[in-house]
């Protein structure tokens, strides 16, 4: 009777692909495989000793002792009958009288097996990608404890194995993420070159519209018409100076916000030429771009307010708490606010423009007469983080 392979077990396509995911067949030798077929071979006592994966035409030997082939067909083989069973060992004590093997090639000829015992490494899908198997060319039996040996071996195979994919797919991970970032830090790099350019042309505009503004002042200057104008100069001047410090900066890194408006109320003063410099106080605390312009326009607004009601000095006070800016207030010595008025209910441009910024800030704004009963002090009270 004609030897016959191993039938094919049912959802075996399943366990090959399980296989291939692997990325294990036709690899070069590893000492962890190694050992184990070096142990199982002691331990069993036996010539061969292979870790062999089936895969769908031929079983492929991971490591091996004691024999030379690197492979067999899958109908030769002994442990394609024990995928048929992957809850125990295996064991054909004499081939010779088992008709399942008697006259396969490899019983009939080299290697001339006698003797096979077969663990099959098991996956934790369940998957039974081969066995842990040992080979003689003698008839034997094997002790308990062997057979528990091989059993172990065989889950050892197969951590191994299982270890092999988590690190594929961890190496797979980590290519994904590294094309992510690439890609993340192309985008921000365009988006960089968009800003600056749409700050060039922002600083562009400013430019003409406050060398427009000038001309019509020059030719207005005994009106209050020429006065408004030359008040709207030094906001466009002011705001524009707002976009040079931080979008035209080279880093978009949180920056120091009480130097920021120090160097924004200089210029202020200079736009304006007051003739005493505002004072500006605070500790060092960084603040992030956005949150950066809307204090800067903000500070510009009040600011230029106090000049234009004619303060003499003015100053700015920035308090901080657990890094961050919970306060600040611009204090002047001119006349104060009317008798009834509010920066709510304050109707011009730039009140409104101080309102939305700090809601936008999530702070609320106030305006007082100073503690002398003079002067005006606009308070921006950050309120509190929800924790």
């Amino acid at each position: 009777m004609p030897h016959c392979g191993a039938p094919i077990p049912e959802g075996d396509q399943a366990r090959v692909d399980a296989l291939h995911r692997l990325d294990v067949l036709d690899t070069l030798p590893e000492p962890a495989y190694d050992d184990i077929v070096a142990l199982a071979s002691h331990i069993c006592g036996t010539p061969i000793a292979l870790v062999s994966l089936v895969d769908t035409e031929r079983q492929w030997f991971k490591a091996k002792v004691g024999l030379g082939a690197q492979e067999t067909h899958r109908d030769l083989a002994f442990c394609g009958h024990a995928l048929l069973a992957p809850t125990d060992v295996m064991v054909v004590e004499d081939a010779t009288v088992d008709p399942r093997f008697r006259e396969s090639q490899l019983v009939l000829g080299p290697p001339y097996i006698r003797f096979y015992a077969g663990a099959p490494i098991v996956t934790s899908e369940g998957h039974v990608l081969g066995t842990v198997c040992v080979i003689d060319t003698v008839p034997r039996l094997l002790k308990a404890e062997q057979l528990a040996a091989l059993r172990s071996l065989a889950r050892q195979a197969a951590l191994f194995l299982q270890t092999r994919e988590a690190a594929k797919v961890s190496q797979q991970m980590a290519i994904d993420l590294a094309a992510t970032v690439r890609e993340r830090d192309a985008a921000l790099d365009h988006a960089a070159i968009m800003a600056r350019e749409i700050d060039h042309r922002v600083m562009n505009s400013l430019q003409m519209i406050s060398s427009l503004l000038e001309m019509q002042s020059q030719q207005q200057k005994a009106t209050d018409a020429g006065a408004a104008l030359r008040r709207a100069v030094g906001s466009v001047q002011a705001i524009a100076r707002v976009h040079q410090h931080i979008h035209l900066a080279d880093s978009a890194e949180p920056a120091d916000a009480t130097a920021y408006l120090a160097r924004l109320c200089e210029e202020c003063s200079r736009v304006f030429d007051h003739g005493a410099p505002v004072i500006v106080e605070g500790p060092v605390v960084h603040v992030g771009t956005d949150d950066l312009v809307s204090l800067g326009l903000i500070v510009n607004e009040l600011v230029t307010n106090s000049f234009k009601h004619g303060a003499g000095h003015v100053g700015v006070s920035v308090s901080a708490h657990d890094g961050r800016i919970d306060r600040l207030t611009v204090s002047d010595d001119g006349p104060g606010p009317p008798d009834g008025f509010t920066l709510q209910s304050g109707r011009g441009l730039g009140m409104r423009v101080v309102r939305s910024l700090a809601r936008k800030l999530d702070a609320d704004v106030t305006l007082c007469c100073g503690p002398s009963g003079r002067g005006a002090v606009a308070t921006l009270q950050m309120r509190p983080v929800p924790t």
